[in-house]
């Protein structure tokens, strides 16, 4: 599971996963060439191998902030609110569109 963007995909594994998100989109604009705006997110989730995937002492959570143009161009940073992680990670997510 790498859904939690403040987190390396090896910080969440198992057979079972949660995940929750929340993104608000602040000063979304359009013009004739594209389209575009500032993401705000907060993710949470875990992943486990056992049966107690809701035992929500383990979950992690991490909050953002992205830059979206259109349907096709997403880059957002994220920062895990967890005391052991201290790193910042940036995604870039490019989807072809049709």
């Amino acid at each position: 599971m790498g859904s939690l963007r403040g987190y390396s995909q090896k910080a969440l594994v198992g057979n079972e996963a949660l995940l929750l998100t929340a993104e608000y989109r602040l000063n979304y604009w359009t013009n004739d060439i594209f389209e575009g705006g500032v993401i705000v997110f907060f993710d949470a989730g875990q992943a486990s191998s056992d049966t107690n995937i809701w035992d929500l002492d383990r979950l992690k959570t991490n909050i953002g902030i992205g830059l979206g143009l259109g349907d096709s161009f997403r880059l957002d940073i994220a920062k895990g609110l967890d005391r052991s992680d201290r790193d910042i990670k940036v995604t870039l997510q490019l989807t072809a569109t049709h």
